[in-house]
């Protein structure tokens, strides 16, 4: 006898190829829909997160900006002759809302890592808490320098009018000198609140 062989025509081959493909097809189907569905709660909850983080954060911010009016921060930067420095560099927004707009990113920054934490992205998470542990430096900073140059400010007054009450004909360069003196002592403590430093000249 002889053994029967059973050869596919290619109509056959053409039914085989679809239905493999097809099976292909509504694997990976079911495999995305399986992922979606298990990443929507997490993308929901994340969202929620961010918007209740963005109202808190704005209210906050706000809240920042009117106490430091309140405590005349905004006066005493423009005696220290901060605003003008400013204003030279081309930063229009006053001490207050700089400060109330700095709290309100740090508290978004805090907001986005509860976010990426709920999506499991812990890796961004850490480096934008490196980010947020930087904030609180970077606010001690500039209130240094609004009251290092406030005071400052109030010594050049001070120096000027004590050395040409005793006579000294170079009274007003001698408080200047003191002035920028004092000036760059308060921004290189400034500049070490940040932890940056300079090398020997």
């Amino acid at each position: 006898m002889f053994s029967q062989v059973t050869t596919n025509t290619p109509i056959d081959n053409v039914v085989e190829t679809a239905e493999e493909s097809s099976s292909v097809l509504i694997t990976s189907f079911n495999d995305a829909t399986a992922q979606v569905i298990e990443f929507a709660p997490k993308v929901i909850a994340m969202l929620a997160v961010l918007v209740v983080g963005y109202i808190i954060a704005k209210l906050i911010g706000k809240l920042i900006t009117t106490i430091c009016n309140k405590l005349g921060l905004q006066t005493a930067a423009e005696r220290g002759g901060m605003v003008q420095s400013m204003k030279q560099v081309g930063i229009e927004r006053t001490v207050p809302q700089i400060l109330g707009a700095i709290t309100f990113w740090a508290l978004m920054a805090f907001f986005f890592m509860a976010a990426l934490n709920i999506l499991g992205l812990q890796a961004v998470s850490e480096a934008m808490g490196q980010v947020v542990a930087y904030i609180p430096k970077l606010i001690t900073a500039t209130v240094m320098v609004v009251v290092g140059l406030m005071l400052a400010k109030f010594l050049h007054g001070v120096i000027a009018t004590s050395a040409d009450r005793v006579g000294i004909t170079y009274a007003t360069q001698l408080a200047t000198g003191m002035y920028y003196m004092l000036c760059v002592m308060v921004f290189i403590a400034a500049f070490e609140q940040l932890d940056i430093q300079f090398g020997p000249l």
